[in-house]
């Protein structure tokens, strides 16, 4: 049996509740709060549902973490200013502005406030401008704050940053940090990722690698994301051999490259079509010691659209060894292959192992799938998969319905009719049939 109680005098089971509100995990913290509810003491009633209030914000959910504010005035629960900072955290992380506005308003109206507490809410505000990617408002945030006699904090005026960042606004972000500067306040890493960040958004390589350096000289510990914004300019412009070269320079300054890093590389090499490369990046990133994710197999997936369908079966099968589920890029890869092997039997065994997984197949799959058929005058399985999918949400072109109308005449007994109808629906989608 477990003790009652911790040395702190709440229940033992309160620091799983708090650990899953940390990582955000919503579903976690309702389960463990409904199981013990029955011996929560009174005088705790709030701080347990405040603290599955904390996994809503933490996870971005406003809406969950609102329903839990309503349950707690049902239960006539009285709620404290923490409760109003932690939703309307929940809204800055989901980027919604309006309801952060809102539910700060309460916290305000309701609750005296400290200057640190007044400092947290305005940071609160423009973390969920940033997040919305409004750069505008954030900066309104830190005017509203010195009409209130606040200085603006590092942590603020870096989330302006951040927002400017997102955008690519790197004139913004450089006179951003000069403000700081004039205001005192020394400008960290933070700040100046957030520089390098805006600089190479706005497709200025030169530019990313001379602030970059320009950090460097500064003496500032420069960590593996900034090395990784730089390689994504490079892989922005196409150039998989400088990012590369940023990646050896990585390991050459001693900074151990985190798996971003390696999946930036695959990318670069998988969008130029160079499956081998791709591949071998992978293979180092497996012997790294780090976690591979499902997004660098994709990456190194992508050059892979010409492999045989037994290449891209073996890729699936490495997924599932990885204790990866594979996702719609994967299977859609694989029936694309077996379309193209011709065995489109095996292709849509996998259409239906993905629907079993509640995935359906992107629309470069779903075609691929429905020509094969028409390249073998196959008419029932067309008119079968245009059913399953929608012709709209395929895009079809000119040259799909050329197949569709081939097939009507390849198949064993003639269909004018059909051949007439995918016509019509040619001239419904607004493409013009050639001769």
């Amino acid at each position: 049996r477990l003790p009652q109680s911790s040395g702190s005098g709440l229940p033992v089971w309160f620091a799983s509740l708090d650990r899953a509100a940390e990582c955000g995990d919503v579903a976690a913290a309702e389960e463990l709060y409904e199981r013990r509810r029955s011996e929560i003491p009174q005088k705790l009633d709030r701080m347990a549902i405040n603290t599955v209030i904390k996994a809503c914000a933490n996870a971005g959910q406003v809406a969950a973490a609102e329903r839990w504010f309503n349950r707690m005035k049902e239960e006539g629960v009285e709620p404290n200013p923490r409760t109003f900072g932690k939703i309307a955290k929940a809204a800055a992380k989901n980027g919604d502005i309006a309801s952060a506005e809102r539910w700060a308003a309460r916290r305000e109206k309701g609750y005296p406030m400290t200057v640190q507490e007044k400092e947290i809410m305005y940071l609160t505000l423009t973390e969920a401008c940033a997040k919305a990617g409004d750069a505008a408002r954030a900066e309104e945030c830190v005017d509203r704050m010195a009409r209130a006699r606040l200085a603006p904090t590092l942590r603020v005026q870096n989330t302006v940053m951040d927002a400017y960042a997102q955008t690519g606004d790197h004139a913004a972000a450089s006179r951003k940090l000069s403000q700081m500067v004039d205001a005192r306040l020394e400008p960290d890493l933070v700040s100046f990722h957030a520089m390098l960040t805006a600089v190479a958004k706005a497709g200025h390589v030169k530019a990313a690698e001379k602030c970059f350096l320009s950090m460097r000289d500064s003496r500032l510990e420069l960590d593996a994301p900034c090395y990784g914004v730089v390689m994504e300019a490079h892989a922005k412009a196409k150039d998989p051999r400088s990012v590369e070269m940023w990646m050896e320079l990585m390991s050459t300054n001693s900074v151990s490259p985190n798996q971003v890093a390696y999946t930036i590389v695959i990318s670069a090499w998988a969008n130029t079509g160079n499956e081998a490369k791709a591949t071998a990046w992978l293979r180092r990133l497996q012997q790294s010691g780090l976690q591979v994710g499902r997004v660098s197999y994709k990456a190194a997936m992508k050059a892979s659209r010409k492999l045989t369908a037994k290449g891209a079966e073996d890729w699936l099968m490495e997924l599932f060894k990885s204790n990866l589920a594979p996702g719609t890029v994967e299977y859609s890869l694989l029936i694309d292959n077996w379309v193209s092997g011709g065995d489109l039997n095996r292709a849509e065994k996998y259409v239906a192992e993905m629907q079993a997984e509640g995935l359906q197949p992107d629309a470069q799959a779903w075609r691929s799938l429905i020509r094969g058929h028409a390249q073998k005058g196959n008419l029932e399985a067309v008119r079968r998969w245009l059913g399953a999918t929608g012709q709209a949400a395929l895009q079809l072109d000119t040259s799909d319905y050329n197949e569709f109308l081939k097939a009507c005449w390849r198949s064993k007994a003639p269909k004018p009719e059909l051949a007439e109808e995918f016509f019509w629906d040619m001239i419904g989608a607004r493409l013009r049939p050639n001769e």
